[in-house]
């Protein structure tokens, strides 16, 4: 915790002699604290991972290209540019993704056949984020989804029908033009995840 952009250097190497590592988190010191994670290299027995901070450059660092046995990921404070969906769908093992304050774009996008094993997703705190789209074949085993605070997000993301396993929703502190298409036009979703519920 309270992790300084000088300290990963010597942080990491403490870190990399530990190669059964399976569970890490860093908290920077601030968070306008920019963590330069560039010279990082792969942990191969990773599983969980909580990184909150600002990226440098907004973009993920290249070590992400190597976490293949994440199965947890959160992440915070990121203060991505680009839509992070791309640089997350090579983790075949995910169950679980929280992702607070990660991204500034509009357009969040799963693609088919990505994100396997997710079971639980949590999106908070992205307020320029508009419009998250679904592709069929995407997230076939999710159960449970929870949004806060997506204070852009007008109407019940595209794709929620490809969604056979969905359970459950959680919504927080949503836009009221939300929750009132979600009670009216999109009441469907609501529907969908009460028949897949109790079939």
């Amino acid at each position: 915790m309270k992790v300084k952009d000088e300290y990963i250097k010597p942080l990491w190497t403490s870190i990399t002699r530990m190669p059964y590592l399976s569970m890490l988190t860093i908290i920077s010191y601030a968070k306008e604290e920019v963590l330069n994670l560039e010279m990082l290299h792969t942990l191969p027995n990773l599983d969980y991972l909580y990184l909150k901070g600002k990226l440098q450059g907004g973009v993920l660092p290249p070590i992400f290209a190597s976490l293949t046995e994440l199965q947890d990921l959160r992440m915070g404070w990121s203060r991505m540019q680009t839509d992070p969906m791309p640089s997350f769908s090579h983790m075949l093992n995910l169950v679980q993704l929280h992702l607070y304050r990660v991204y500034e774009g509009q357009m969040m996008t799963f693609r088919g056949g990505r994100f396997p094993k997710l079971k639980k997703l949590y999106l908070a705190d992205m307020e320029q984020l508009s419009a998250i789209e679904m592709e069929a074949g995407t997230m076939q085993t999710i159960n449970y989804v929870k949004l806060i605070g997506l204070r852009s997000m007008l109407a019940v993301p595209s794709g929620f029908q490809y969604l056979p396993s969905l359970q459950e929703m959680v919504l927080l502190d949503m836009p009221e033009e939300f929750m009132e298409r979600l009670r009216g036009q999109d009441s469907v979703y609501i529907q969908l995840i009460v028949r897949s519920c109790c079939t």
